[in-house]
């Protein structure tokens, strides 16, 4: 999903096969799904009514030149470059999903039972440790006599932990290595990395993989506390395959979305993380389970908080706003659900963490927070609201109001407030954290 592509071919609607268009299917990471035609779905031959007619799509196929088949998912009509005195009309479709190697019928088609998804900084936050090294020094300790450097290949490919995260789903992390080497060339490429699987015991439709991707960049966007997406999606159906000596080899069908995110998909520093797998792996299954429960009250919550912690240029209002409704919303849902004002659900909050030192040093001004939101929120007059942050002054109270969800989301998933300080307190990562 990292690397741009073009497509030539041939592009049509299931139920119209006969009506195949030419045209162009162009992918920027990041930034667009983008399909050209040289005509139109429209059965007129005006070019200007063709222009007018065009309909959100479900589904559009297409062949392209290299044979390979392509489903189109929502299509909606955009605008582009457009000749009305051309005796042909063009029509352009911004794209919401693309499956390069398959063609499904809609969106609910249920043909796929596992996947495979790298993500870049997984390998950082889950170390594989495929690649083992040894160094041999010369007597007395002097200069490297020799580096020796191997690869088990029977523990590749093997999982570093496997959970059960419902009756249907599991969920691996798995490790591998790569090596690439030429005859002709010099470079001996030796690569190892991390990357997780959902496999499922039914075949579900990829909008249930996508859910569960989503869910687990999410997790690792709070562990790495930057936002994090997938580089490379691939999806299984188990009824597309070649057989080659007797075994089933599956062909490999790619998922392609776009995102509106900032994404940060370079490794890393390690200590810039909150946490990483090394740092939880006896709790993992229990706290991605639970991260993974079918709790719709704490969907919204994650979301806002995934959001605050996505890189951006800017700052204004509305990231305090959010920041602030997502405190509100949890401790009215996970604590307190009568009605409480504002400043009650933060004095809560405030207290039942006052013992993470981290959280004590932050001394939040409540009666600021609530002049804030209810300024920003309700537009009331500022003399009416004293305490009414904006600027710099607000964006700093902000971060403190997100390591404040930050306790309260990693709480929700099980950590003890005793673990959660050590994390806060082990993390370098001053963009996020006051430090």
């Amino acid at each position: 999903m990292n690397e741009s592509f073009e497509y030539k071919g041939y592009w049509y609607i299931s139920s119209n096969p006969n009506n195949k268009i030419a045209g162009i299917l162009n992918y920027q990471p990041n930034n667009s799904i983008r399909l050209e035609l040289f005509d139109s779905f429209s059965k007129s031959e005006n070019p200007i009514i063709n222009f007018l007619e065009r309909e959100t799509i479900d589904i559009i196929w297409g062949i392209t030149s290299d044979a390979k088949k392509i489903s189109l998912i929502n299509c909606f009509p955009s605008q582009g470059k457009q000749n009305l005195g051309c005796e042909f009309s063009l029509s352009f479709y911004n794209i919401q999903y693309c499956l390069v190697g398959i063609h499904i019928d809609n969106i609910d088609d249920k043909r796929f039972k596992s996947s495979k998804i790298l993500m870049p900084l997984l390998t950082t936050w889950c170390y594989p440790g495929a690649i083992k090294k040894s160094i041999q020094f010369n007597k007395k300790n002097v200069g490297i006599k020799k580096i020796n450097v191997s690869i088990d290949y029977e523990e590749n490919d093997k999982p570093i932990t496997s959970v059960i995260l419902n009756d249907n789903t599991i969920l691996e992390i798995k490790k591998n290595v790569d090596y690439n080497e030429s005859h002709y060339s010099e470079k001996k490429i030796l690569e190892q990395y991390t990357y997780f699987k959902i496999n499922k015991k039914n075949e579900v439709s990829f909008k249930d993989f996508i859910h569960d991707i989503f869910e687990f960049e999410n997790f690792i966007s709070l562990a790495t506390l930057t936002t994090v997406k997938a580089s490379n999606i691939i999806l299984i159906d188990e009824s597309q395959y070649q057989m080659i000596k007797s075994n089933k080899i599956f062909h490999p069908i790619k998922l392609y979305y776009k995102s509106e995110e900032k994404i940060n998909n370079n490794t890393s520093k390690n200590d810039y993380f909150l946490f990483n797998y090394s740092q939880i792996n006896t709790d993992f299954p229990r706290i991605i389970q639970k991260w993974y429960s079918d709790n719709f009250n704490i969907i919204p919550i994650k979301k806002h908080l995934i959001k605050s912690i996505s890189f951006t240029n800017t700052f204004d209002s509305l990231d305090f706003l959010i920041i602030v409704q997502a405190l509100e919303g949890f401790h009215t849902r996970f604590r307190i659900q009568k009605q409480m004002i504002l400043r009650q659900r933060l004095q809560s909050l405030i207290k039942e963490f006052n013992n993470i030192q981290f959280i004590n040093k932050l001394k939040i001004d409540i009666q600021v927070v609530v002049d804030s939101r209810n300024y920003y929120s309700h537009f009331m007059n500022k003399s009416e609201k004293p305490k009414t942050l904006d600027g710099y002054e607000l964006y700093l109270i902000t971060k403190e109001l997100r390591i404040l969800l930050i306790c309260c989301i990693l709480n929700y998933c099980g950590f003890e407030n005793e673990k959660i300080e050590q994390f806060l307190l082990d993390s370098n990562n001053r963009g996020i954290l006051n430090k």
